[in-house]
């Protein structure tokens, strides 16, 4: 991400696209190649080095790869924000267990596919496999 960041050639918002497109990739790989135990401890590592991943997979691919419309890229942000306050603060919650948390964060994030659904077209829909 360095090499990004530090790439004279790109836009700042090209930047962000590609460091935002970087993480996504590596956050599905990362669920798909550990257990759920390694999943925990690794997250926990993370949050504990100050580094915070979403808890669940994430609800779209960085929105540059489906073309989105100004008043869609306004909604998805504000949906991706609220998705990330949403799960911090399931997170921060010391009162649930770690199953509790788990199944709360799988609620939000259904909650947030739910909405994406609103949001997209047919077409970019069919581009993230969505029905």
């Amino acid at each position: 991400m360095s090499a990004i960041q530090h790439d004279p050639k790109l836009s700042e918002e090209g930047k962000h696209l590609r460091t935002r497109k970087l993480w996504w990739e590596y956050t599905v790989k990362f669920r798909q190649v550990l257990t759920p135990e390694q999943q925990r401890l690794a997250m926990q590592e993370l949050t504990n080095s100050g580094i915070h991943l979403p808890s669940e997979t994430p609800a779209a691919p960085p929105k540059s790869d489906l073309h989105v419309s100004a008043d869609q890229d306004r909604k998805l942000s504000q949906l991706q924000d609220d998705l990330q306050a949403k799960i911090n603060a399931i997170q921060k919650n010391s009162k649930l267990s770690d199953d509790e948390k788990r199944q709360q964060i799988r609620q939000v994030c259904n909650e947030n596919q739910a909405q994406l659904r609103q949001i997209l077209t047919s077409e970019q829909k069919q581009q993230l496999k969505m029905h």
